[in-house]
């Protein structure tokens, strides 16, 4: 759960957000300087190291950010007897937040890999958690990496003909 931040806070962090998703994507993230992120903003540095030590920590902030609001939206969903069931519902969930979410899909044009690794990372998270100690043949931390590696580069895939969200079900892990 997040804390609560003081409104003003909140709303000059997510200025300093939007300056930032919109320089990187017309500009390499080496280009960018923290003084083109303010006067994108139109704020002063000293209110930027207010809240950041550098442009670097307010990406991880931005991304923490993300983060938290697609596990908040995943925590939405309703659980079901079946690992690969949910897991539908997660992947499906997850597609509709890519198609939607207008920072996301600047930051998949920028950096596809930063996505990919949060995508992953929060897919494995779910499938170690139900998971828990179910039996498998591989140890649970592979078996998890494997799946969410294999989802998320099918669910990110720019043609998106690869495979039908139903047919995800086919090949999702489902407890024994």
């Amino acid at each position: 759960m997040r804390e609560k931040e003081d409104l003003r806070i909140r709303k000059t962090k997510a200025t300093l957000y939007k300056s930032y998703i919109e320089l990187i994507s017309s500009k390499n993230k080496e280009q960018i300087k923290i003084s083109d992120i303010c006067k994108k903003a139109n704020i002063n540095r000293s209110t930027f190291y207010d809240h950041f030590k550098d442009k670097e920590s307010l990406a991880t902030s931005l991304l923490q950010s993300i983060e938290e609001d697609i596990k908040d939206e995943f925590n939405k969903i309703t659980k079901t007897e079946e690992l690969n069931d949910y897991l539908l519902k997660i992947i499906k969930r997850a597609k509709k937040i890519i198609q939607e979410n207008a920072i996301i899909k600047k930051l998949l044009k920028s950096n596809p890999t930063l996505i990919h690794q949060m995508f992953s990372n929060i897919i494995k998270e779910i499938i170690i958690k139900e998971l828990k100690n179910e039996y498998t043949n591989i140890p649970i931390e592979s078996y998890a990496l494997f799946y969410s590696e294999g989802l998320t580069s099918l669910l990110l895939n720019q043609d998106n003909n690869v495979i039908e969200l139903e047919g995800f079900k086919s090949i999702l892990p489902n407890k024994k």
